[in-house]
This record gives C-alpha cells, sequence and structure tokens, in this order.
C-alpha cells in the first residue's frame, strides 16, 4: 500500500511539473524503468532516493506518504487553525483599541 501511495504521489508531482519520466530520469541519474517501477509500485525509493525526490520537488517528504483525502484533512485543519489564529487576531486588536 505505501509503495502505491508513493508512486502515485511522485507520478501526480511529476506531471505536475510537466515533467517525462525519462526527463525525470536524468534528473535523479536514473533508468526510466526505475521511475516507471516507483511510480506502478512495483519498486521502492531508498531513503537517498526520496530525499533527492522531494528536493527536487520542493516538497516534505511526508506528503509523498499522504493519500488524497490526507491531504485534504491536512488543509482543513490547516483552515481551521487559521481561522483560530486569526479571530484570536482580531481580539487583541480590538482589546487593544478599547484600552
Amino acid at each position: 500500500m505505501i509503495k502505491e501511495i508513493f508512486g502515485n504521489n511522485l507520478k501526480k508531482y511529476r506531471n505536475s511539473k510537466e515533467f517525462t519520466q525519462e526527463y525525470l530520469a536524468e534528473l535523479l541519474d536514473v533508468s526510466t524503468t526505475q521511475i516507471y517501477k516507483m511510480e506502478s509500485g512495483k519498486s521502492f525509493a531508498s531513503a537517498e532516493m526520496i530525499e533527492k525526490i522531494t528536493s527536487l520537488f520542493g516538497i516534505p517528504p511526508y506528503k509523498f506518504f499522504m493519500t488524497e483525502s490526507d491531504l485534504e484533512t491536512e488543509s482543513e485543519d490547516f483552515q481551521e487553525c487559521a481561522r483560530y489564529i486569526k479571530s484570536r487576531i482580531d481580539q487583541l486588536f480590538t482589546k487593544d483599541i478599547i484600552k
């Protein structure tokens, strides 16, 4: 399961950059077959390869191991946190203005 999640995310992020498998393979100094196998969940990247991939895409490693529903929940949690922070800031400014 984890290999498939990683592979799906690798493909998603590769496509978002409009990279071909061939181009990504060249950037990572691996074969196109290796990229195909990682994306299809047939093989898994080493820790060093994961580091290279996440650095290349500028995406934290943990996001490569999250499903779409995990990412949606993370986004909802972030939005809830942002709303709370905004309300606290608004309260602080209101108190300062009233004083």
